[in-house]
């Protein structure tokens, strides 16, 4: 595949993932790949990648028909998720990735996936972890406004930053967060919309048990 600007990744995991609060329209990204038992994840969303990537230590079921598998060797230096995310961006170009699936389940995954968000951020690649209930992202020296919803939105200092946040229920004004101090845990939005102003490099986290239409 050629490189275009603008690419969009969705990549499947075998992390903790609810597919009856998912709404993924597979056509709407230039890849889909599953990561080893993202498979798993694949099939309960109803969705067949393009893409299957992993050393196969999670996954022991038949391999779907006319897709490329991506074989890694069992000792490597990065997570079946992590070569994935890379392949997507490094090999095709991708500069939006969805994973599905990188958060629960086992903890090590979970921080590993948190901390290659950051990576790809300083890549300029945007990406979001997401199980359903809960997505994760990386903000950085930028401005964002978020639709009201019913559930929390969290922030959380990599270092340290400087936050605002107007709209919500729990407002900072240039407020100095730092990692070892949780100040931005579960905010709620009042209505309508509420703007988030991060100096600095920050967690951003939704959570939300309201299921998909």
């Amino acid at each position: 595949m050629e490189a275009k600007k603008g690419k969009r990744a969705l990549v499947i995991t075998g992390g903790e993932c609810f597919p009856e609060y998912l709404d993924i329209d597979p056509h709407g990204y230039d890849v889909v790949i599953a990561a080893d038992s993202g498979l798993y994840n694949a099939r309960e969303l109803g969705i067949v990648p393009g893409v299957v990537i992993g050393d196969f230590d999670s996954f022991s079921g038949i391999l779907p028909e006319g897709v490329t598998v991506i074989r890694l060797p069992a000792h490597k230096d990065v997570t079946d998720t992590t070569a994935a995310c890379d392949y997507a961006s490094e090999k095709l170009g991708c500069e939006s990735i969805l994973v599905i699936g990188g958060t629960g389940g086992r903890l090590d995954h979970t921080i590993a996936n948190i901390s290659y968000l950051e990576n790809m951020k300083q890549r300029g690649i945007n990406a979001t972890l997401s199980d359903g209930k809960n997505t994760c992202r990386i903000l950085k020296d930028e401005t964002i406004e978020i639709e009201s919803f019913d559930g929390f939105f969290s922030v959380f200092a990599l270092d340290e930053a400087i936050v605002s946040e107007s709209g919500s229920e729990y407002t900072l004004d240039e407020a100095k967060i730092i990692r070892q101090i949780p100040l931005g845990v579960s905010n709620e939005i009042r209505s309508g919309k509420a703007k988030i102003s991060v100096s600095g490099t920050v967690v951003f986290t939704t959570y939300s048990e309201k299921r998909k239409a």
